[in-house]
């Protein structure tokens, strides 16, 4: 059984240049995220400083820049969950493939299902709740909510383009031509 899911999955390994094609995307994509993060966090950071400056040492406000540091909250939170995909830090359940090392690739296939499964429905939630939400006003500043609630498409679908690169990897490594297992 082994044997058949292995090579099942060799048709999906990406040889030479099309491994290097993935990898330049892959790295791409990682940068560009990393650095919208560190955009939003930074701007995040500097609105809360400011807000905070503006009510307790001028007695003045600025009540669109909480309403502002919200939806950044929730960008930068969605951007971070792609990020943590991308680096295998999220939580995983590794009993099965530690207790019985034979049964890894059905564990990380399954891992790789559900994963699709999730962020698929995500998805095709999220981007029915965005256009929706396309009549919403925000409370203070001049924009619709699906601005807002559009961190959920686009972080699932993002999180799906990285589970598509590691799931080429995965299979890559598990190659029975090179003797190296999969890791999960």
């Amino acid at each position: 059984m082994q044997k058949a899911a292995l090579s099942a999955f060799t048709l999906i390994k990406a040889p030479g240049k099309e491994a290097l094609m993935i990898d330049k995307i892959d790295h791409i994509l990682n940068t560009v995220i990393k650095f919208i993060t560190f955009i939003l966090l930074a701007i995040l950071t500097l609105l809360v400083v400011y807000t905070v400056v503006l009510r307790y040492i001028f007695n003045s406000g600025f009540p669109a820049g909480e309403e502002l540091s919200r939806y950044l909250f929730v960008w930068s939170a969605f951007m971070g969950i792609i990020l943590g995909v991308k680096a295998k830090s999220h939580m995983c359940l590794t009993f099965l493939s530690d207790k019985f090392p034979k049964l890894r690739p059905l564990t990380t296939t399954l891992y790789y299902l559900c994963s699709y499964v999730f962020f698929g429905i995500v998805s095709v939630y999220g981007i029915r709740f965005t256009v929706q939400a396309s009549t919403a006003r925000s409370t203070l500043l001049p924009i619709t909510m699906n601005y807002v609630y559009a961190a959920v498409p686009f972080c699932s679908i993002a999180c799906i383009i990285v589970l598509t690169g590691q799931l080429i990897h995965e299979f890559d490594r598990s190659d029975p031509s090179d003797g190296k297992e999969a890791r999960t």
